[in-house]
């Protein structure tokens, strides 16, 4: 099976500059101080996987919590492209990415920029007479960014994604997306971004189960929530009130909200169904260690490892826990040439990237006790 990527290079992304990825494998595991980047990378991924998905650069910004409303929706999306100095009137630098792998060889360029705009605010609930005040308008920013696509195997697409405040009176407004065709033709890449607690989103776990069922594989979604209790029968989807949520059919205790259980269990479900999601594409897992007691992490990298080699997705995983790689490792046991690390460090505003593959890993770790984050 090939993987998505076999090489990933960031030559512009917000803080990120000439980043090269060589020789990925079906896992790769991102350890690295705080404030080194591991978190961008994904969210880059993310990005070159999916670029002409309007719904993917709101993944994109919300994953970090950056606000989308019509009053700084600009400064927003100039967040993923960062500048080339402090000076306001220093042009944003473009985002550059290029991959190669199972689709051949691709870049990615990206251009922002910013225009301002007078719009008139909706109609106050009484009639207003005489000309419109300053409280009837607003200057709003519309950001444009031109798209430059290249790949071996489809030829280069080019085009405008453009980025349009709508704004609300007293109330912080919204956006809408308007895409090229010829940007929106871009081969989509399966990606799914989990954050450290997606199993907190309300919805995370019935997307995990509509995706177990539309794959046909609902009993992978059970297996997960039975590696934390044996005593789980089965998953159920019910609908209250317009609100869908997953219902856990338990031995002991009958029909029980998933919410109603621990965090560990609830992370298994929902990253299991994302894997669901990110078949023949990429997993991209941020601090995946979060809410997976150490004792659990070794079932939870078991099952996550068979998922992946079924369904062929690449692992791209942020970690802090030392147990987790470690756990990793162990899971994929005589299989750790799949297992490649990275080190990202920071120094005087330059960051640097190590790499380790799977051997060299279990060695550090097992055999000499070493600290490789």
């Amino acid at each position: 099976m090939n993987t998505a990527l076999k090489s990933f290079t960031i030559r512009s992304f917000r803080g990120l500059r000439d980043l090269a990825f060589h020789d990925l494998g079906r896992f790769n595991l991102l350890v690295g101080d705080n404030n080194t980047g591991k978190t961008s990378i994904l969210e880059a991924l993310l990005l070159f996987a999916r670029p002409g998905d309007g719904m993917n650069w709101l993944r994109v910004l919300k994953a970090r919590g950056a606000e989308l409303n019509s009053e700084i929706l600009g400064a927003s999306i100039g967040w993923l492209f960062g500048r080339e100095g402090r000076d306001s009137d220093v042009s944003w630098a473009p985002i550059e990415l290029e991959g190669h792998g199972a689709h051949g060889s691709e870049s990615l360029r990206l251009s922002l920029h910013l225009e301002s705009k007078v719009v008139d605010l909706p109609s106050r609930d009484k009639e207003v007479s005489g000309d419109a005040s300053e409280d009837d308008e607003k200057v709003l920013s519309v950001a444009h960014v031109d798209a430059e696509w290249t790949s071996s195997k489809d030829g280069s697409k080019s085009g405008e994604m453009v980025f349009d405040p709508i704004p609300q009176r007293g109330k912080k407004g919204g956006f809408r997306a308007g895409f090229d065709p010829a940007i929106k033709a871009i081969r989509n890449i399966p990606a799914i971004l989990a954050k450290p607690h997606v199993h907190r989103n309300s919805k995370a776990a019935s997307t995990a189960y509509t995706a177990a069922i539309q794959k046909n594989l609902k009993p992978r979604l059970v297996h997960a929530a039975q590696s934390f209790d044996p005593d789980i029968l089965d998953l159920e989807m019910v609908a209250k009130a317009d609100v869908t949520s997953v219902l856990v059919i338990h031995r002991r205790l009958g029909p029980v909200p998933l919410h109603a259980f621990g965090d560990g269990l609830r992370k298994a479900v929902v990253v299991t169904g994302m894997a669901l999601e990110a078949a023949d594409g990429i997993l991209l897992l941020d601090e995946a260690e979060t809410a997976l007691h150490v004792h659990a992490q070794d079932r939870f990298f078991v099952g996550l490892h068979q998922l992946c080699e079924e369904l062929n997705v690449q692992v791209f995983m942020t970690t802090h826990s030392l147990d987790a790689v470690d756990s990793v490792l162990r899971a994929f046991g005589d299989q750790s040439s799949s297992v490649v690390g990275f080190h990202l460090d920071k120094a005087d505003g330059v960051r640097t990237l190590k790499r380790f593959s799977g051997g060299m890993m279990e060695r550090l770790r097992f055999e000499r006790g070493l600290d490789i984050r």
